[in-house]
């Protein structure tokens, strides 16, 4: 969540100057900010992905910890 907090802020900083600089603005800036749109969005994806990964293997352990349980009653 940093890295896609922090390419956000720079997204956001790089729209701004955009804007600003309308309708004179740098393509290089125009490319850096995009490039930041895409590490923010793929971050933000892998993060998610991770955590639904890791709760279902949770989930997982936890069932057969309570199966076990179970069947040594």
């Amino acid at each position: 969540p940093l890295i896609a907090g922090f390419a956000d802020y720079l997204e956001n900083y790089g729209i701004i100057y955009l804007l600003n600089d309308y309708p004179n603005f740098s393509e290089n800036v125009m490319w850096a900010t995009n490039l930041f749109s895409i590490v923010k969005s793929a971050t933000t994806s892998i993060f998610f992905v991770l955590i639904i990964v890791l709760l279902f293997l949770f989930g997982i352990q936890r069932f057969r910890a309570i199966d076990s349980q179970v069947k040594n009653v």
